[in-house]
């Protein structure tokens, strides 16, 4: 194997959807040996930058689904954001669905502080992890948000990604019709059901480690892949070394080569560290 791609959470990360020294110490031996490692995310720069580990660490990062790219150093070597007429159609056919609309940098909601946070509350699939942050790590996370931002602001950025967690069965229904009538223009690609990952048609996690691999210089065979959610399912397809998490969804695990240990077990540092001593 020349290079390793794994997804975060569900993946390579710890049960308190974190780094620590196991995890960095592969990383550091793959590096030690000559190879690539990449993370493969649906998080959002912001996301991987409060990881301190991971982001200081010799990796490549593919965030956003694959909708951006950076190297070893924190440069963009990719980017691709979303059409801004879906942006703005969205915006208008749905106004009260709560969106984020995700830069490089910043994440836009219309609604208000106060209100995102009653959400995130109620709602969030990430509250029962982030019962275990302290009040400044939360206010440092609500940070990277523009709240109360109307349509012209966020029509006028450049949109990498959308998020939406929508519960009601008519209103997801109503917005997956939507998207499937726009594919021409972008894709949806959840970790899990209920949950809208939007990018643009021509992102995903697959189609990113492929551009990374020419970039790197690896071939098909030597790229090795993990992943647990169905948004890793491009790229745990397209590569003949793929591994799904034994807590992977059944699609995941279905369209992988081979279905490994649970990540709680640190089974894909397993297999990676078993794949290394073949070299």
């Amino acid at each position: 194997m020349k290079m390793f791609v794994c997804d975060l959470d569900g993946a390579l990360l710890n049960t308190a959807h974190e780094t620590d020294e196991k995890i960095l110490r592969c990383l550091r031996q793959v590096h030690r040996k000559g190879c690539f490692f990449a993370a493969a995310t649906g998080r959002n720069i912001n996301g991987i930058r409060r990881n301190k580990g991971l982001w200081e660490a010799p990796v490549y990062l593919i965030v956003m689904n694959g909708a951006c790219i950076l190297d070893v150093q924190r440069n963009v070597i990719f980017r691709q954001s979303i059409r801004p007429d879906f942006v703005k159609e969205l915006l208008l056919k749905f106004p009260e669905y709560h969106f984020e609309f995700i830069t490089e940098d910043r994440t836009y909601v219309r609604i208000s502080e106060s209100e995102y946070i009653k959400d995130f509350q109620q709602r969030s699939i990430w509250r029962n992890t982030w019962v275990r942050k302290t009040p400044e790590e939360f206010e440092e996370y609500l940070s990277q948000y523009v709240f109360g931002a109307d349509v012209p602001e966020i029509c006028d950025r450049e949109i990498l990604k959308i998020n939406c967690l929508e519960l009601a069965p008519e209103r997801y229904r109503r917005l997956e019709d939507h998207i499937r009538q726009n594919s021409d223009k972008v894709v949806n690609a959840p970790f899990e059901p209920k949950v809208f990952e939007l990018t643009d048609r021509e992102v995903d996690k697959g189609k990113a480690v492929e551009r990374l691999m020419r970039i790197v210089g690896a071939e098909r065979e030597e790229v090795a892949v993990f992943g647990d959610g169905d948004n890793d399912i491009p790229m745990l397809k397209r590569f003949p070394h793929s591994y799904a998490m034994e807590n992977a969804t059944p699609k995941a695990k279905a369209a992988a080569s081979e279905v490994i240990g649970h990540y709680r077990d640190y089974a894909a540092l397993t297999q990676i560290e078993r794949l290394l001593s073949d070299r």
